[in-house]
């Protein structure tokens, strides 16, 4: 698929700040939408996403991206 392919050329990034990583995270998202992936085959996974979420939330209401934040899954 196009996001397959897309991933494969990505890197991981280390940032500094949580908010940094929220705003990484909603342009990355954006870049992917405007380059035709389908928004449902994109995930955003933190280890603590109910610490981000009311900033994550904000950015991408901001970037008109819709989402779908029904279900918390615990990962250790």
């Amino acid at each position: 698929s196009q996001f397959s392919s897309q991933m494969q050329t990505e890197q991981f990034v280390r940032l500094s700040t949580q908010l940094a990583e929220v705003k990484f995270a909603v342009a990355k998202c954006r870049q992917w939408a405007e380059s035709g992936v389908v928004l449902s085959d994109i995930s955003i996974i933190a280890a603590d996403i109910e610490r981000y979420w009311p900033v994550l939330q904000h950015y991408l209401d901001t970037e008109g991206l819709p989402y779908s934040k029904d279900t918390v899954a615990q990962v250790n």
